[in-house]
């Protein structure tokens, strides 16, 4: 139980964060598009998730000893926003501040799930974080969905679908990692709850197009594929393999608009709107290529190039070391002959997301979805859970009074 509030409370806080700022344009963007109890929702979620993080760790330390079981990854992404508040110290002040408030958290929630595993089987951790993503996913598309049917979550004239965030690349990407972890509890549920988590994951994508977002298209294809990847065969790896290149591509070079169904996808007559970010990004790089600027300013469509910018160098190791560990970490656990069902989930969040940072830059930011998703997920890749028969939801009391 402690385990699996404290990380479904970390996972809402980051979806009803206003998270492109606290600043008073995201506030009126959130008052303008959001249900009323929405809006009051959110300025109570963080007191409503430090207490329950605060009594799941007191609850934890009853009877347990003091040990952790830390994954080199978990480190490596807990240094992201250390190093970045070191840097941007220098030159903005409450950047600093909130990049030292994303380290904390990022650091609670690693020790949090490193304890727990120390102290309860891996495999009780690893299904318990799949069954809080699980319950995040359905609260979140449900939410969501109410609001498009209530006809909230649209500004002004933009076609583009918002839902609970302040932007709609927000939206998708969140829809994006909500369709992952749907699509795995398709995979997995007995067959009674499998209509529940179709219909799910059907709505999941529809919001997600409502969007216009295409990097979330290419967090989707890229979880799909490695997700379902040990119940496909390898004629339908080849399809969903091409189907992956194709919404990379979408993302580079083509204009969905071209449909008049998909005008939601609209670049105004562009369409290859990343090269000319990315060339901002490089000539940002080269004005302080070690020391980076220490501040976000311009583009943001690339992880790697955005933090580069942003914080120099080290930065940019540290995260290309995160991402390479995490791929080593995923490349042992599929040697393994174990099938496991929280693994294909890890593999799954993990590559979608890294993918969709290759054309966004949310691997920089101190709160999201995708970075809380890609802190936990870190924490337990490789580590060995129930066989992927097994039912999540079915076994959610169970593993909430082991975690």
């Amino acid at each position: 139980m402690p385990l699996l509030a404290v990380l479904l409370g970390c996972l809402l806080l980051a979806a009803f964060k206003v998270e492109a700022d606290t600043t008073l344009t995201g506030e009126l963007v959130v008052e303008a598009i959001s249900h009323p109890w929405l809006v009051a929702l959110r300025t109570m979620m963080f007191p409503i998730v430090l207490a329950i993080a605060a009594l799941a760790a007191a609850w934890s330390l009853l009877g347990a000893e003091l040990r952790l079981r830390l994954h080199p990854v978990s480190l490596l992404i807990c240094a992201l926003p250390f190093y970045a508040a070191f840097r941007s110290s220098f030159e903005d002040a409450d950047l600093a501040l909130k990049s030292l408030q994303a380290f904390l958290l990022f650091a609670f929630l690693t020790i949090f799930i490193a304890f727990r595993r120390a102290n309860v089987s891996d495999d009780i951790v690893a299904d318990t974080v799949a069954a809080a993503f699980s319950l995040f996913s359905l609260i979140l598309v449900c939410l969501n969905l109410m609001f498009y049917l209530g006809g909230y979550g649209y500004l002004g004239q933009n076609t583009r679908f918002f839902g609970t965030t302040v932007h709609p690349n927000f939206l998708g990407v969140q829809m994006a990692v909500c369709g992952i972890i749907l699509l795995h509890l398709a995979l997995i549920a007995r067959p009674i709850l499998k209509p529940v988590a179709i219909a799910a994951l059907a709505a999941a994508v529809f919001l997600l197009v409502q969007t216009g977002s295409r990097t979330a298209l290419v967090v989707l294809a890229g979880g799909f594929y490695l997700c379902a990847w040990r119940v496909i065969g390898f004629k339908a790896r080849l399809a969903s393999g091409a189907l992956l290149l194709a919404a990379v591509g979408l993302v580079l070079v083509s204009d969905l608009a071209q449909d008049n169904w998909l005008g939601v996808y609209s670049r105004g007559g562009f369409t290859d709107t990343r090269s000319a970010a990315w060339q901002d990004l490089v000539r940002r790089i080269a004005k302080r290529p070690v020391l980076g600027l220490g501040v976000f300013e311009g583009a943001s469509e690339n992880s790697l190039m955005r933090g580069w910018a942003a914080y120099g160098l080290p930065y940019f190791l540290i995260m290309s070391a995160m991402i390479l560990a995490g791929f080593a970490s995923l490349y042992r656990a599929s040697r393994s002959a174990q099938t496991s069902s929280a693994g294909q989930l890890v593999a799954g969040l993990f590559f979608g997301l890294i993918l969709g940072s290759m054309f966004e830059g949310y691997l920089c930011d101190n709160m999201s979805v995708g970075i809380v998703t890609l802190v936990i997920v870190s924490s337990v890749i490789g580590a060995p859970s129930a066989p992927a028969t097994e039912d999540i939801p079915a076994a959610l009391d169970d593993l909430a009074a082991g975690a």
